[in-house]
């Protein structure tokens, strides 16, 4: 059995205005569950209720722009042609998404109903990540959407599970989130315990910020005082010399290249952690 990552990109177009109460990524994720729950609301109860690592992400609302694409928080001007994603880790759920897609032609925006224009899906084999990666020396991360890493704190007397957020690109954290999917979803093998060595002592740097890097504050709801904050920008990362090693910043490479699908960090089923990877000959300009 080959596991599987699949995409669903859901374009649409509003002809009115669409005001979100908050990150346009918590409406999505409503959206998700009502898709869910059309076709099995057994199946939408326990990933509600789920305590564990959730086996999909989300994007917030992208609308096009200027001959571009561009998130949205808050609110879309009308006509709002836009699109958002929806990525599936395991085959049961993808098989329940694409019998609730495949029945619909419009999604609620809360108050609001849109038109599904276009409905596009896109799989992808966990072997081929490996297979198609090669060593990287230097590399860059734009963090699209506000970002943020778990630290569990390891001063008694704290609540088991409770942890602070950490909106910062460390290298270990951002690679230790994308290896955590992985080892959970996967069914391509590699020796984690190794990788993990080499990361957790400095196996790759950060470079740089070549336009900086700032951090967001978004709310679950605006009455609320529930919120979660992110950074977002790009960062620059290499692997030194000393720690350099063509096996393992190839799993460096095959991580990365996965994370554009899965989201990093935490929040990713509210369209948090959604990233953009180049290697440094992908780069526009050249890495210090």
């Amino acid at each position: 059995m080959v596991f599987l990552l699949t995409q669903f990109f859901l374009n649409f177009i509003s002809p009115e205005n669409l005001k979100f109460q908050s990150f346009s990524g918590y409406v999505t994720r409503g959206i998700f569950f009502d898709l869910i729950k059309s076709v099995d609301e057994a199946l939408a109860e326990k990933l509600h209720s789920n305590k564990g690592i959730s086996p999909y992400s989300l994007t917030p609302v992208e609308i096009f722009s200027n001959g571009g694409m561009r998130f949205v928080y808050r609110r879309c001007e009308a006509p709002v042609r836009g699109r958002f994603r929806i990525t599936a880790m395991r085959d049961d759920l993808s098989s329940v998404l694409k019998e609730a897609i495949i029945s619909r032609d419009s999604i609620n925006f809360v108050d609001r109903k849109a038109i599904i224009t276009e409905i596009s899906v896109r799989e992808f084999n966990f072997h081929g990540f490996l297979e198609n990666a090669r060593p990287v020396r230097k590399f860059s991360v734009l963090f699209r959407t506000p970002c943020y890493f778990r630290l569990l704190p390891t001063k008694e007397g704290r609540r088991k599970g409770q942890y602070r957020a950490y909106p910062l690109p460390d290298p270990a954290l951002l690679l230790r989130s994308a290896l955590r999917l992985w080892t959970n979803f996967s069914d391509a093998k590699f020796n984690y315990e190794k990788f993990l060595e080499w990361v957790n002592e400095g196996g790759v740097s950060i470079s740089g910020f070549p336009k900086g890097i700032r951090t967001v504050r978004v709310y679950e709801h605006p009455t609320t005082n529930k919120w979660n904050i992110g950074f977002v920008g790009e960062v620059r990362y290499s692997i030194p010399d000393d720690s350099y090693d063509p096996k393992f910043s190839s799993i460096v490479d095959a991580l990365m290249s996965f994370s554009e699908i899965s989201n990093v960090g935490g929040n990713r089923t509210a369209g948090f952690g959604v990233v953009e990877y180049r290697r440094a000959d992908q780069c526009s300009s050249s890495q210090g």
